[in-house]
């Protein structure tokens, strides 16, 4: 059904559809999944330990480790690949 004076947005919606989004090409992992535990990344915690927000890092790992890694590791040490 066309209405006199409606606007046209078949173009808008066709290039909406065949639009790819865009890969900002940086992904962050801060967690890992251990069986049924999430444990953060010591590689991501240790980037916070050496500043003015120790304290409130080590709170926010106790915080985090009492949810979601009960009894669990503290963190966990990403492992090397490749040849050093």
């Amino acid at each position: 059904m066309k209405l006199v004076g409606f606007p046209n947005f078949d173009p808008v919606i066709s290039a909406l559809q065949t639009m790819k989004p865009e890969d900002s090409g940086k992904e962050y992992e801060v967690t890992i999944k251990k069986h049924d535990r999430l444990v953060v990344l010591q590689s991501f915690a240790a980037k916070w330990m050496d500043t003015e927000f120790k304290d409130q890092t080590i709170t926010e790992l106790e915080n985090h480790n009492q949810r979601y890694n009960p009894g669990g590791e503290y963190w966990h040490e990403t492992e090397r690949r490749g040849w050093v």
